[in-house]
């Protein structure tokens, strides 16, 4: 039912976490109006561990919706 999914959807993923960049990739090109962005050098708390990356993208997405 992603496909159902009309409004803007951002994901975030971090490179070393427990389910691989692939993985999510795959969810978000079920979704129509979808994108994700990868925060290198992270793992399963991205937001913790890189919050001004984290932040950024997350502000620049909110900027454009």
């Amino acid at each position: 039912q992603l496909d159902q999914i009309k409004c803007p959807v951002l994901v975030v993923a971090a490179d070393e976490d427990y389910t691989p960049v692939s993985a999510k990739q795959e969810y978000v090109d079920k979704l129509p109006n979808a994108r994700l962005v990868v925060i290198e050098d992270s793992r399963h708390a991205t937001p913790v561990e890189k919050p001004d990356e984290f932040n950024q993208v997350l502000l620049a997405f909110l900027q454009e919706v």
